[in-house]
């Protein structure tokens, strides 16, 4: 837990439009992993289905509770994220209000440093729209960082 515990947070931060929903969905994740009873072929292949059992445990919490925006609710603020007033918080905040799929592909390469091919993989989408996503998501982040 301890070596992927920053990055599970960070994902369901997020995902989640509370605080309290990410804490949620970080702990339902690790209780997954707990009771994953397959081995993992290597220490990424165990990081790549955490990030997916991350995204998905987050996903899963939004269509039960019936929010199924593309964005976050406006009300999360940078008091929610670890460091509230810094310059990760307000990347954090902008990554945040991006549509979900720009999101995760920003994160999974700008973070993570996952290639598109990757991602595609992870995501279950094609390359071509991974490149899209990363795109559009740094044109956003970059407009609203300004």
């Amino acid at each position: 837990m301890g070596r992927y515990a920053d990055m599970v947070w960070h994902i369901c931060l997020l995902h989640a439009s509370q605080r309290s929903d990410a804490q949620d969905a970080f702990q339902n994740t690790f209780l997954k992993h707990l009771t994953h009873e397959k081995p993992f072929e290597s220490d990424e292949h165990e990081k790549a289905w955490l990030i997916r059992v991350a995204i998905n445990t987050c996903n899963d919490q939004h269509k039960r509770s019936h929010r199924n925006d593309d964005e976050l609710p406006e009300g999360l603020q940078s008091a929610t994220l670890d460091q509230p007033g810094g310059e990760l918080s307000d990347v954090l905040d902008a990554m945040a209000k991006l549509p979900r799929d720009q999101r995760d592909a920003l994160y999974l390469n700008a973070v993570q440093g996952y290639t598109a091919e990757e991602i595609a993989r992870l995501m279950g989408s094609t390359t071509g729209t991974v490149y899209s996503w990363i795109s559009r998501a740094r044109a956003r982040l970059k407009e609203a960082l300004r």
